[in-house]
């Protein structure tokens, strides 16, 4: 997440998890290799108390490849991770106790560091987010005369992209045409009410009770209906897994307590959706790319250039590469 001035939600509650990044660098799959080895690359060219800021970090996933490799060459460097959400770092100070590294939060067009104070800046999906012009300037502005950088973003029509997209249309269906979590809030007090009280319940008060449970579970059988070849198979997994799982509980907890969990997992629904919403709204067309380049070319660079980086077994493009040397 990159500017400070939208709401920043949707990525403070997804850092929260833990998670190192939000993308297929840390998953162990094919396209994480050919992400990391673009990483692998650039960082071989640190040098001893070089300082590296890393944009748009999230919780630090490019910040530990940096350090990693600094301490496998035996080298000693200063490593901060700027994000404008809550981020949550996984503890890369005793990860790497011989590096510095730290966090700041702010925008990545208003970055609260000083001129030409760093040799090197990274950034993994997250630049894309923020206008372009405003980032070049602000990382141009901090970068030395001669330092590198690398930013790595999202490619308009690439795989992550075409993902996003089909992960969208199926959590459409969850909202819009399955309607669970309306089936749930309108289940969940009616039954409650029948089964805890004390007095005589009216037929149609049963009756009630007895249409919004089984019109619950109706929908529920929906969203676990072949869930595993779901692109959105997560949030269908986990959707149902917790809605079951609150019904089942239904006499262990205050109804309150219920459909509040309800509600938070519809609104954790919510905020995926936005993020990959945002994603796919944000990710590079190669015009998008050449106008990076320009920018940069505006600023006297020494060099800025843009390539595509391919996924594995030829399934298309995986994201854009951009260079900048000053």
């Amino acid at each position: 997440m990159n500017n400070s001035t939208q709401d920043t939600r949707q990525w403070d509650e997804y850092w929260r998890t833990g998670r190192t990044s939000c993308c297929c660098d840390h998953d162990g799959s094919a396209n994480a290799e050919i992400i990391r080895g673009l990483w692998t690359e650039f960082f071989a060219s640190l040098r001893e108390g070089e300082r590296l800021i890393d944009l748009c970090t999230g919780n630090g996933a490019v910040m530990n490849m940096a350090l990693e490799s600094a301490r496998k060459n035996g080298l000693e460097i200063t490593a901060c991770g700027v994000d404008s959400a809550s981020i949550a770092p996984t503890g890369i100070s005793n990860q790497q106790p011989r590096a510095d590294s730290y966090f700041v939060r702010a925008s990545v067009t208003a970055l609260p560091f000083e001129d030409c104070c760093v040799d090197a800046i990274t950034s993994q999906f997250g630049i894309e987010y923020a206008p372009p012009e405003q980032v070049v300037a602000e990382s141009l502005r901090i970068l030395r005369s001669g330092g590198r950088g690398l930013f790595v973003t999202h490619a308009r029509g690439g795989v992550t992209v075409t993902q996003a997209r089909a992960e969208l249309t199926d959590i459409d269906e969850l909202q819009d045409e399955i309607r669970i979590f309306p089936a749930a809030l309108e289940a969940l007090p009616l039954l409650c009410a029948v089964e805890r009280s004390s007095h005589h319940v009216p037929f149609n008060q049963l009756a009630d009770a007895r249409r919004a449970h089984e019109a619950f579970h109706e929908r529920l059988a929906r969203v676990g209906d072949n869930w595993q070849k779901r692109a959105a198979l997560a949030v269908f997994r986990d959707t149902g897994a917790i809605l079951q799982h609150t019904f089942q509980s239904r006499h262990e907890f205050p109804v309150e307590v219920l459909v509040n969990k309800v509600r938070e997992t519809e609104q954790s629904v919510a905020l995926h959706k936005d993020r990959l919403q945002t994603l796919v709204d944000a990710a590079l067309e190669q015009e998008a790319c050449e106008q990076f380049v320009s920018v940069c070319r505006r600023h006297a660079v020494a060099a800025c250039e843009f390539s595509p980086v391919q996924a594995a077994d030829g399934a298309g493009q995986l994201a854009w590469a951009i260079t900048v040397h000053k």
